[in-house]
């Protein structure tokens, strides 16, 4: 099956939504983490030592760049190629610093689903027909 702009298109965006989704899905649904179970983790949470500012700065930071790749990627932009990789790089070293996390199973789905999409949106930028559009608006 060869893919489209239109097919990459909707595999980006689709990345997209579907991370964004999950990381409002417990907040909209909050009855699928049972409550004894939110209260524990609230509670541990509380008692964690530090502040989770710098962690979330630099969180922030590659929130944008990976938003920044995503449009770029839908534009056919060369850059984004290359921030694309480094921003998910970026993310993979940086999760373990995050900590436990308490999600429900709706929303393990949907970011496991957006990282596929994500995943296949870079894989297929660098594969043809699709990588030729980026070589083209390099030139």
């Amino acid at each position: 099956m060869v893919v489209t702009p239109q097919m990459y298109r909707v595999i980006v965006i689709a990345s997209l939504v579907l991370g964004v989704f999950s990381a409002f899905i417990d907040l909209i649904f909050p009855q699928a983490i049972p409550t004894p179970l939110n209260v524990a983790y609230n509670n541990w949470l509380n008692l964690r030592a530090g502040s989770p500012f710098p962690a979330a700065i630099v969180g922030i930071g590659f929130v944008v760049a990976g938003i920044a790749a995503t449009v770029g990627l839908c534009l056919f932009k060369a850059w984004s190629r290359p921030l694309a990789l480094l921003s998910t790089l970026g993310a993979i070293i940086g999760y373990p610093m995050v900590g436990p996390v308490l999600e429900s199973g709706w929303t393990s789905l949907a970011t496991y689903l957006s990282a596929v999409c994500w995943g296949a949106a870079i894989a297929f930028s660098y594969s043809e027909p699709i990588s030729q559009r980026f070589a083209a608006r390099a030139n």
